[in-house]
């Protein structure tokens, strides 16, 4: 089962064990958190395009050739009949850029990680410990636990006094601090360690006791997957399967690798090859992709040799596969990657930011971190950018705020 990309500095979803092609969906992104960290490139050739100068927009496709000098950026613009040259400073390589510096911060850096805004609060690390954000700013729960997951379901896990346990806003112990480990609520259950073995937990703090006797299951939190939408998938000595929320196996263990549920469908791989099946155990796309990646927004992205392309519920290709990457679809887009750099498309499969940047997260809330060189920026729907490349790292809008980097420290910036 893959990395869901939710591993943040210090909260409690440990790693798991990639797939071969894992990379296909971390890329442009996280992977450990959902901030890119591939090294920064030369960039001195490269399309610059849908980039607002002074609030109008640039939408030049053509290729540019970039020279870097003291007083500002030079492009030339080298097309077949014609040659324009002009200058401008980088302060001003943005659109919709504030005049004094430091206004687009809601909070200033000044903590060691903020995770984006979930149901509301946002986990904020600092040196005293842990805590949680309201979406004014404040403190709802104070930086005093040693370790921290999400609000999911209206509770958390905290680790306190080397014990995990689960909170509610008003720092209730909802479930006592029983555990050596806890992670996240999913679908109404979560991860739990218990005197050595996993299991799962219930939000009425039950445990899963069918499945401590299930001989057939390795209980370990890398064999044991987080459920979703009522069934979870599961390792065994003979492969992967699924189990439904009482922790019976009701999908055989008999598939080299298996993702969880999304739209109706999941991914697996056996001999080799993905395709997809349904909540019964039947296989609706046979297996035959050497990738797939999960179902959203009712496409599929798979991989044919090296092209990547998407199809729909019945196997039928509706986006050509034309990509070198493609990544599942999150508010009417998508991330594509062509050559080594990524933009992205509409269910129709039409380029509407286009292929410029080294980097990219998927759009929340209309807005998505872009990567240009070493830093990290902020585009809308129609590709402008909000900020000018500034960020060391960026994350998801939610709740109005999204997290980022500067020097280091990680404050909030506004919509």
């Amino acid at each position: 089962m893959e990395n869901n990309g939710k591993n943040t500095p210090g909260g409690i979803d440990r790693p798991t064990r990639n797939s071969a092609r894992s990379s296909a969906k971390s890329s442009a992104s996280n992977s450990e958190s959902p901030v890119s960290r591939e090294p920064a490139r030369s960039w001195e050739v490269t399309r610059y395009g849908n980039v607002q100068k002074n609030s109008k927009a640039i939408n030049s496709k053509a290729i540019y050739s970039k020279e870097k000098n003291s007083r500002g950026l030079r492009f030339i613009a080298v097309a077949a009949a014609w040659l324009l040259l002009f200058t401008m400073t980088l302060n001003h390589v943005a659109a919709e850029t504030n005049e004094n510096e430091g206004e687009e911060f809601f909070l200033p850096p000044e903590y060691d990680y903020i995770a984006p805004y979930e149901n509301g609060l946002a986990r904020v690390h600092t040196e005293e410990g842990i805590g949680y954000l309201s979406a004014g700013g404040g403190y709802v729960i104070f930086p005093e636990y040693q370790q921290g997951g999400d609000f999911t379901a209206g509770i958390a896990p905290v680790q306190k006094e080397d014990r995990f346990g689960y909170v509610n806003w008003e720092e209730d112990w909802v479930i006592p601090r029983n555990f050596p480990y806890a992670m996240n609520f999913h679908n109404r259950r979560a991860k739990v360690e218990t005197d050595g073995d996993w299991t799962y937990l219930t939000l009425e703090g039950g445990l899963l006791t069918r499945l401590l006797a299930e001989d057939r299951i390795e209980k370990d939190p890398v064999s044991l997957g987080n459920f979703s939408e009522g069934l979870a998938a599961v390792k065994g000595p003979r492969g992967y399967g699924y189990i439904n929320r009482e922790g019976e196996v009701v999908i055989g263990l008999s598939f080299d690798a298996a993702e969880g549920f999304s739209e109706g469908l999941a991914r697996v791989k056996r001999d080799g090859k993905w395709g997809y099946i349904n909540e019964e155990g039947e296989t609706v796309i046979p297996l035959e992709y050497d990738f797939a990646l999960d179902k959203q927004e009712g496409l599929l992205p798979v991989m044919t040799g090296d092209a990547w392309g998407y199809i729909n519920d019945e196997g039928e290709t509706v986006i050509s596969k034309s990509f070198d990457q493609a990544l599942p679809f999150r508010e009417g887009f998508a991330r594509v990657r062509i050559d080594e750099n990524w933009g992205y498309i509409d269910s129709e499969g039409s380029l509407v930011v286009d292929p410029i940047f080294d980097g990219a997260l998927d759009f929340s809330e209309g807005y998505a971190a872009v990567k240009q060189g070493d830093k990290w920026s902020y585009i809308n729907e129609a590709g402008h950018l909000l900020y000018p490349f500034q960020f060391q790292r960026g994350n998801f809008f939610s709740s109005g705020r999204a997290p980022v980097q500067v020097d280091g420290r990680w404050g909030l910036i506004r919509r």
